[in-house]
């Protein structure tokens, strides 16, 4: 069944807040009236630069091994190429009262051109600030695509859908559809593929450490994670935030997969589609998180519960003090595919769009609210997901269904050309939404 509708993946009550109006324009006149709410808890977010004497008093989770930087392989500020120092402070806001987005990108180091087209597309426009690009330097285990074998790759596929019998949980039944070989095959899927996957947790987890160093003013009020042919129409995409209250944290996705909800209660974002985060739920995905101390923060609560629960095996990777970005990067690194004969159960057997799901719906970034923009069910009886077409944005999968769209909010499968091309007839379509 396919529904036109787009799924929130999430929007959960802040108390104490305080009303905001963030008005922002660009040089032709285009205005855009976002309406906010910062909560009293946002401003004193305990972030690991923090100078609050309870946080000096406890000892700071060290950077990974492979993240000495905070930095991302590629950077962009305002779609040009940026790269700063560690001694610079450079992520102050772009304005006073503009809308400020970030977005991280899922790349690679063979076709950074991708990339590159988004931050000169949509990456310049006038709410952007900076753009992260991730790409195989970014990762925990930066040669896989060169040490995985064949044999290796199709193996952590057999291994994921035989080895399942960890527990008892909702998600145990998700590892067994993971990827079959014949799915691989017609897909043209590659090792560097498969090491891709874990490049999401990884992003994530970088971008979370930077916005940690900068500290909590420099946190932008959107942050979007995408794949690198992914297209955004900041236009209709503002405009679509702007009817939305913006005062709880508020998680919402371009195309979202659902699984069939007799089998299990499972949403995640089809990555291709990009996955859109107000600060509320960013300041959750970053925040430090202690759970041998007691807490009256009811997420917080909530952490250390689906941290005990176990779900996907992320116990082992959690050190208090983590926040939930630094989790899910460290339970990636903790599986390199080449050693998947080691893993413990349930290993690591999660698509990366997986991934972001599990953690935004069951980690308290984001709850279930209403359908928002679009999602498409799964057909799981041939052991993989078959997404089909819906009827609004998870049908823009190529140049020609975006020039005829109506939900021109994202499209997936772009090139550089594509992008420059909507990107001009987004502009044109800015006053007629």
């Amino acid at each position: 069944m396919i529904q036109n509708t787009v799924m929130n993946l999430g929007f959960d009550p802040v108390n104490n807040a305080t009303n905001i109006t963030a008005r922002s324009s660009n040089s032709n006149n285009n205005n855009i009236n976002i309406t906010t709410k910062l909560s009293s808890s946002s401003s004193s977010i305990t972030l690991f630069d923090s100078t609050s004497n309870t946080t000096m008093q406890r000892r700071p989770v060290p950077l990974p091994k492979h993240d000495k930087s905070s930095l991302t392989s590629y950077m962009w500020l305002k779609g040009k190429p940026f790269k700063p120092q560690l001694d610079e402070r450079p992520s102050e806001r772009a304005s006073a009262a503009g809308v400020v987005i970030d977005a991280v990108s899922i790349g690679s180091q063979f076709n950074v051109a991708q990339m590159e087209g988004q931050a000169a597309s949509w990456g310049s426009h006038w709410s952007m600030r900076y753009l992260f690009g991730t790409t195989e330097q970014d990762d925990a285990h930066p040669t896989c695509h060169l040490n995985l074998t064949d044999r290796q790759f199709m193996g952590i596929s057999d291994r994921c859908q035989t080895k399942v019998q960890y527990g008892y949980n909702r998600l145990r039944g998700i590892r067994s559809h993971y990827p079959r070989e014949k799915w691989i095959a017609e897909q043209g899927k590659t090792k560097g593929w498969l090491c891709a996957q874990q490049r999401f947790a990884h992003a994530v987890g970088k971008v979370g450490r930077f916005y940690r160093r900068e500290g909590v003013k420099s946190l932008p009020d959107f942050f979007f994670i995408q794949d690198d042919d992914t297209w955004y129409g900041m236009n209709k995409l503002l405009k679509f935030f702007s009817t939305h209250n913006q005062s709880r944290p508020y998680t919402t996705a371009g195309c979202t997969v659902r699984w069939p909800i007799q089998l299990v209660n499972f949403t995640f974002p089809w990555g291709g589609f990009g996955t859109m985060m107000n600060r509320h739920s960013l300041e959750r995905l970053i925040k430090p998180i202690y759970c041998n101390e007691t807490s009256t923060d009811p997420h917080t609560e909530l952490v250390c519960f689906r941290i005990k629960e176990n779900l996907v095996g992320e116990k082992m990777a959690f050190q208090d003090g983590m926040s939930v970005s630094d989790l899910m990067d460290r339970h990636a690194a903790m599986h390199p595919y080449v050693e998947y004969r080691k893993w413990s159960d349930p290993g690591y057997c999660m698509l990366g769009d997986w991934v972001i799901g599990h953690y935004i719906n069951n980690y308290g970034i984001g709850s279930h609210e209403d359908a928002v923009l679009d999602y498409v069910h799964t057909d799981i009886s041939l052991g993989y997901l078959y997404k089909m077409p819906g009827r609004g944005s998870c049908r823009n999968q190529n140049v020609m269904s975006c020039r005829r769209s109506k939900t021109q909010y994202m499209c997936h499968r772009m090139k550089p050309d594509d992008m420059f091309e909507l990107n001009a007839i987004d502009a044109k379509k800015k006053s007629g939404y």
